[in-house]
């Protein structure tokens, strides 16, 4: 073996080897892309399934919201009825005493 076959051939070993070295690094590059990727559709999933909680809480709460308005409201028309029946039973209550205090008088 000459000096220029011991050069071709550690220039082979050594072409060899980058070539590995780079095959190598491509597939962990590979890998952790598959994996960011795969973090990251995970990500996207779980803030999915977070905003639709977040609807569903948002709408039973507006549900609450117009179910408690409705019954204030009933609630605030029966105050006004009752305040309404209180009135007209004083009337009648003080036109009877008026009325009977004037039976009085007359006899």
């Amino acid at each position: 073996m000459t000096m220029l076959d011991l050069m071709a051939m550690l220039a082979l070993t050594a072409l060899g080897m980058t070539v590995g070295v780079i095959a190598a690094a491509a597939m962990f590059v590979r890998r952790q892309r598959q994996a960011l990727m795969r973090a990251l559709e995970d990500n996207n999933r779980q803030q999915a399934e977070a905003m639709q909680q977040m609807v569903a809480a948002l709408t039973a709460a507006q549900q609450r919201q117009r179910q408690s308005e409705q019954q204030m409201q009933s609630l605030a028309q029966a105050a006004l009825r009752l305040r309404q029946d209180l009135t007209a039973l004083a009337q009648r209550v003080e036109r009877g005493q008026t009325d009977t205090a004037t039976d009085r008088v007359l006899h």
